[in-house]
């Protein structure tokens, strides 16, 4: 795949203008000159530039030098409005949440493995105010094991907010993968099914969700073949913008660049996340921000504002019950109102 460095348009031919166009998402079809085609081929450069940009390899050297990473570790912690936060815990060993505040119990990336197993039966959940659920419920994206997820939602009847975001295996909720209606309509009814948007929870806590993840570009200039997917560059900072402010918690399915987001394998390893993602976060400043995607970066991290918390639960991709993680508890001081 080309990059924009190494492209002079004015050098290229028409066919090699089209197939620029098409990298880059474009289309040339309206192009009735070859200046025409250059005009746009610039365009097409400039995205293409965007996206090189936001690969995260690219991106993480610009962001290392000034990233912050405080510790954290499990426990009672005073950190804004996080009052304490556990992970690697089962839940007859989990404290009692202080007076004045809201628990939260997440899980992510479930992939139908918890649905039949007693560790994840309603007694064996820790106890809860509100349970989060981050995406990739599904792992081949059906409405049979969507059904069957909102089947055992329904079963965890301690919590009063229950709130659930899809993630790019989660096809069955995406229109751009056929008819989901019926499929959302019975995700409403187990829970809060957020795409985009926000919900007010026990606690006067504001959790806002969103399933967006970003992906290489294509050399077709399709779209991403996962659910929910957009391409690196303008796509992303659009989804970043989306963020909103004045939220405590945010849920999203894939994490922001240089936060839970180590990839076995891929040189410093920060391949999963979103710069665009982190950027904007780092402009919320929400109290949490919750989500998965990366199953190796399951825990916890700040940066000393916002506590990020990986609670992919399947340690990897196709594993066994035994390959389940604990959910993650964390506890916020509840608003004022």
């Amino acid at each position: 795949m080309a990059t924009a460095d190494e492209v002079d348009v004015n050098t290229l031919g028409v066919k090699a203008l089209r197939e620029l166009i098409t990298q880059a998402g474009l289309s040339y079809g309206d192009c009735l000159e070859k200046a025409e085609l250059r005009e746009r081929a610039h365009k097409a450069m400039s995205t293409i530039q965007l996206q090189d940009a936001h690969m995260p390899a690219v991106a993480w050297v610009q962001v290392e030098p000034r990233h912050v990473e405080a510790p954290v570790v499990p426990g009672a912690i005073d950190h804004g409005k996080v009052r304490g936060v556990w992970w690697g815990i089962c839940a007859s060993d989990l404290p009692s949440k202080s007076p004045g505040t809201t628990r939260f119990v997440v899980v992510s990336d479930t992939h139908e493995h918890v649905e039949e197993s007693p560790r994840f039966a309603g007694a064996s959940i820790p106890e809860g105010d509100v349970f989060l659920h981050c995406g990739d419920f599904t792992q081949m994206g059906t409405a049979v094991a969507a059904e069957r997820f909102c089947d055992w939602l329904d079963q965890l009847t301690g919590f009063k907010d229950k709130v659930v975001i899809a993630g790019n295996h989660d096809s069955c909720t995406d229109p751009a993968f056929g008819s989901c209606e019926d499929t959302l309509e019975r995700l409403r009814q187990s829970a809060h099914y957020l795409c985009g948007s926000s919900v007010s929870v026990a606690g006067g806590h504001v959790v806002w969700g969103s399933p967006t993840t970003c992906w290489e570009p294509r050399k077709d200039g399709g779209r991403p073949r996962w659910a929910h997917g957009v391409t690196w560059g303008a796509a992303c900072q659009d989804h970043g913008a989306t963020v909103p402010h004045e939220v405590d918690v945010v849920m999203t399915h894939q994490p922001p660049l240089g936060r839970r987001d180590a990839v076995d394998n891929a040189g410093k390893g920060h391949a999963g996340g979103c710069i665009a993602l982190r950027e904007a976060i780092e402009k919320a400043r929400p109290a949490v921000h919750a989500f998965g995607h990366i199953h190796e970066g399951h825990g916890v991290s700040s940066d000393g504002t916002t506590l990020y918390v990986n609670a992919a639960t399947l340690v990897a991709a196709g594993g066994a019950e035994g390959g389940l993680r604990e959910p993650l508890v964390f506890d916020l001081a509840n608003n004022e109102h």
